[in-house]
């Protein structure tokens, strides 16, 4: 009886998943060429926000920081007429 081998039979069957591999990755890559990535609506949206929102708080901290600054000058200017009578 001459069956097929266990190897022939092998070989096909690797033979035809390389084959399906092959094609599967040529259909991923033509749909990547026709389809470029290309960000959302939504998530372009919620990028721009938050990079308003990080200049945003960098100005609050810098003007909070002169704030601060001139808070300690005048708190300095105070207890310099303080200490030496002028300020009574």
């Amino acid at each position: 009886m001459g069956g097929l081998s266990n190897d022939y039979v092998g070989r096909i069957i690797a033979e035809e998943r390389a084959r399906q591999f092959i094609r599967e990755a040529e259909v991923e890559r033509l749909l990547r060429e026709a389809y470029p990535h290309r960000p959302g609506v939504v998530s372009h949206t919620v990028r721009n926000r938050l990079h308003d929102l990080g200049h945003l708080l960098v100005a609050v901290g810098e003007r909070l920081q002169r704030l601060e600054a001139s808070h300690a000058a005048s708190r300095q200017e105070e207890c310099t007429l303080d200490c030496v009578g002028i300020g009574k």
